[in-house]
């Protein structure tokens, strides 16, 4: 995937895009509160391998789809 090779803050610029457009909803988990804080701490939290979760599923998620023909 080209988004691998762009690196992590191609990753969390692609998943800020589509969290301030509200097109990103969290599903209520024990999980919510360390996700968000990573999220809101990048690129000065020790851990931030959420930021690679959400851009890759928004790259996944987001990007058109090919028609079939």
């Amino acid at each position: 995937s080209k988004l691998v090779n762009e690196g992590k803050k191609s990753r969390a610029n692609l998943g800020a895009v589509k969290l301030e457009a509200g097109r990103v909803v969290l599903i209520k988990g024990v999980w919510n509160e360390e996700f968000i804080n990573q999220l809101v701490g990048f690129p000065n939290r020790e851990h931030d391998e959420y930021i690679d979760t959400l851009g890759y599923a928004c790259d996944y998620y987001f990007k058109p789809k090919k028609q079939l023909k």
